[in-house]
């Protein structure tokens, strides 16, 4: 059951207000003073590395954290050439750079913006469905999920289909929420499928892109895709509601999902803020390691390479410095001592 260019309006109710509002107001507190530059920078990294993990292994993939990670050091260093990465990574590295250049004011997508962003992120990629990037779809394709085979609009409708979509975009749905506009948007996006591969990923892309450029541009520190991957059978089952009609069920579900990265974003940010400026470099990249790679539990073996070279008792004492700012619990003695990393849930206490 593909979607329609224009579905029924969207009945809006006060929650989808409400919803709006907590998020307006859990955005417009990152680029603050509340928060230094040092963590600010470790937000981004977190949620482009989860994020991008997330989408590529929605749709793509599989491929690992600790590989992502890899990629976003060396994208960080500019080491990202031809032959040091695989093409089938290279969309990892494509995506860090699409999200870095977000817009944050009013940005009217056309139709050359949706082939644009699908041209970067599969540039040097290989697709499926002899896919190329930038180019619209030149023959029917149907979506493959757990609800069966899916048609979405014939190839000869697409681009007209999309372009009625995107007028609504710009126009009339400009009275909604951004995040009900994003929502109803990549919904609409899934049903067309313009490309004949990469349209979940450009689609979380473009609902990105949607999002910040309407008023909530700290959602680049916003871990949603990874949210989306961690709770992918409840994301196929909203979507799948939406294709029958019932537009609220995937609103409700984006809209949570949405809350929910912030959230988690605002956790770790007020405890990284306490983190005091002498505590050592190595201990910080730690931090951000536990927390990117979501590990749960460690001993003093396992995090060596943090602390290369250090006598056993700095590295001890290192640790005694993040138990006592409630990072980590040390449960144990001597060499069976472990360490239990806080999740962000008790992060907010």
């Amino acid at each position: 059951m593909p979607i329609m260019a224009h579905p029924p309006p969207f009945v809006l109710e006060p929650r989808h207000h409400e919803v709006q509002r907590r998020l307006e107001a859990l955005d417009a507190s990152l680029p603050g003073d509340l928060f230094s530059d040092d963590v600010r920078r470790s937000l981004a990294k977190f949620a482009l590395v989860r994020n991008s993990w997330g989408t590529t292994n929605i749709d793509a993939g599989p491929i690992s954290i600790e590989r992502v990670h890899d990629l976003y050091e060396a994208y960080a260093h500019g080491v990202t050439r031809a032959g040091k990465i695989l093409p089938s990574e290279r969309e990892v590295v494509n995506y860090f750079a699409l999200v870095d250049d977000l817009p944050t004011s009013p940005f009217p997508l056309g139709l050359d913006d949706v082939e644009d962003v699908h041209r970067t992120y599969f540039r040097d990629v290989p697709l499926e469905n002899d896919a190329r990037p930038g180019r619209w779809k030149d023959r029917d394709v149907v979506i493959r999920g757990p609800y069966g085979i899916i048609p979405t609009t014939p190839e000869d409708a697409c681009v007209e289909a999309l372009r009625e979509a995107l007028e609504w975009l710009n126009g009339p749905a400009q009275a909604l929420p951004t995040y009900v506009r994003a929502a109803l948007f990549f919904h609409r996006f899934q049903g067309i499928h313009p490309f004949a591969d990469g349209n979940g990923r450009v689609g979380r892309v473009l609902a990105l892109t949607i999002l910040s450029s309407g008023g909530l541009g700290s959602v680049r520190y916003c871990p949603i895709d990874d949210e989306i991957n961690l709770h992918r059978e409840d994301y196929y089952g909203a979507l799948r509601a939406a294709d029958l009609g019932d537009q609220e069920a995937w609103v409700a579900y984006f809209g949570a999902e949405l809350l929910n990265g912030y959230q988690r974003t605002h956790a770790l940010a007020q405890r990284l803020q306490r983190v005091p400026p002498s505590l050592a470099q190595e201990s910080r990249n730690l931090i951000e390691y536990l927390y990117i790679h979501r590990v749960a539990s460690f001993k003093v073996g396992d995090i060596a390479a943090f602390y290369l070279g250090a006598h056993k008792n700095t590295i001890t004492r290192r640790l005694k410095e993040l138990e006592d700012l409630k990072l980590v619990r040390g449960e144990g003695r001597g060499a069976g001592r472990a360490y239990r990393v806080a999740t962000l849930h008790e992060l907010k206490a």
